[in-house]
Formats: C-alpha cells, structure tokens, sequence
C-alpha cells in the first residue's frame, strides 16, 4: 500500500510538470488544446512511470521538430505559414506507441531491451518530421521514392539528398540522447537507432507514396493529401492519412530496433 501510495504520488506530480510544459507550448503556438491535453497525459504517464530519461527523448522529438519549423522559414520558406499546431491525433500517433513500449516493459517481463526499441520508435518520428522540413529547402526538386520521377516539394512520397541527410541528422540527435541518458547502453545501440529512425522514415516516403490518399482539388487543379468539399480520391485509400502514416513510421522504426536487437 505504500509503495502504491508513493507511486501514485509520483504520478501526480509528474502530471502536473507536464501539464504545465504543456500549457506553455499551447500558449507558445506548438501545440493545440487538444494535443496539450494529449501530451500532458502521454508525457506524464512517462515520466512518472519511467522517469527522466524516458521523458527527455519524448521531449526532444517535440522541441527539435517545432525548432526545425522555425529553422526552414528562416531558411527560405518564409512565405509559408507554420504548420498547424500539433492536435491530438498528431500528439498520440508520434507519442502514443512509445509509452504502449514502456508501459509493457513496465507492467510485464518481456526480457526485450524496451529502452532501445522506444529509442528507435523516437528516432523514427523525429527522422521524418527533420526529412520533411528541412528537406522543402533543397535547390532541386525531389524524386518520387518508388517511380523517382520529379515530384513536387512537400509531396508525400518525394525523397531528396539534402530531406534524407535530414533523417539521419535527426536519427543521430536522438541516438546521441538515447545514449547519454542510459550511459550502460552501448555504441552499438547508437547505430541500430540510427538505421531504425532512417528506416521509419523510409517508410513513411514509400506509404506516401503507394497507398496514402491523394485528392485533386478541382477548383485549383492541385493534388492534396487533405480532402477538401469536392476534391476527388485520384490515388491510394481514402483512410490512410498523414496521422495513420506517421504511426506506421514509428512503429516500423521500433520493430527495426527490436528485430536488430534479436539479431545481435
């Protein structure tokens, strides 16, 4: 009962930072009310039940990828609005998978290094969300990842040298975190979440590539990946969106890390 107490303790007081860091990235435009309500749960489950170390690479996806936002406008896309504030979809899809990993690890003996497989998850999101910003600054128009004509920047699918330097810069920010948090883990981890988080990434640009919806707007004539009143379904499942995308992406990110952990 009273290491009960004590965790319950622990939780709510790990709920309440992380709400209040919540609060302050509502009201600093980097997330929507609904996705600081998504991240203050999601954050602070983890860091009550795993402490900083779990938290901090959460934290770090997050930070890096509104940084990076900011970063591409003043790079040359400054005629472009910021994206959308993240909302709770976006929050659960990059976050949720990581603490269902903890919370497993947590709960049950898996005898699976956890830690390297959420490493690769995060690793994974961040990769993409570094490929996709950073990459619409390239001087060259990207190739489509599976036909590799000319695609247009920005476009789901489209892969670039400078938007896949990108992926690996952001794997390696999160491995070089990974590793100082957890100093018992080896160099070697580095690398498998390297090749994880480039590997999500990868498979974020083959799915957007394939089956992700994509609509025409009639009335502009463009192709989008959001449907508007009137655009017509052109390519792709009309549920395979953004949201259900970026989820693959963390997930193959993870697998990765588990399969090369097993291989080892």
């Amino acid at each position: 009962m009273f290491i009960s107490f004590i965790l319950i303790q622990k939780l709510l007081i790990s709920l309440s930072l992380s709400g209040v860091i919540c609060y302050l990235a509502f009201r600093f435009e980097f997330l929507s009310a609904s996705g600081a309500w998504a991240a203050a749960l999601i954050g602070g489950l983890i860091l009550g039940f795993g402490g900083f170390s779990w938290a901090i690479l959460l934290v770090a996806f997050f930070l890096s990828s509104r940084l990076i936002s900011y970063l591409r406008d003043m790079g040359g896309e400054s005629g472009k609005k910021l994206k959308p504030r993240r909302n709770w979809k976006q929050v659960l899809v990059n976050g949720g998978p990581g603490l269902i990993v903890f919370l497993t690890g947590y709960f049950f003996q898996t005898g699976v290094d956890l830690w390297l497989v959420y490493g690769g998850m995060m690793a994974a999101v961040t990769a993409d969300t570094w490929a996709t910003e950073i990459g619409v600054l390239s001087r060259n128009l990207p190739l489509n990842v599976i036909s590799w004509k000319k695609a247009d920047k920005g476009e789901s699918g489209a892969v670039s040298i400078l938007g896949s330097l990108a992926a690996v810069t952001g794997s390696l920010f999160i491995a070089l975190i990974w590793y100082f948090c957890e100093p018992s883990g080896n160099l070697i981890g580095i690398l498998v979440i390297i090749i994880s988080g480039f590997t999500g990434a990868l498979a974020d640009s083959i799915l957007g590539a394939t089956i992700q919806g994509h609509y025409l707007d009639p009335e502009n004539g463009k192709i989008t990946e959001t449907p508007y009143k009137n655009s017509k379904l052109i390519r792709g499942w009309s549920w395979v969106n953004n949201d259900v995308v970026n989820l693959a992406c963390s997930i193959t990110g993870g697998s990765i890390a588990l399969l090369m952990y097993f291989i080892d």
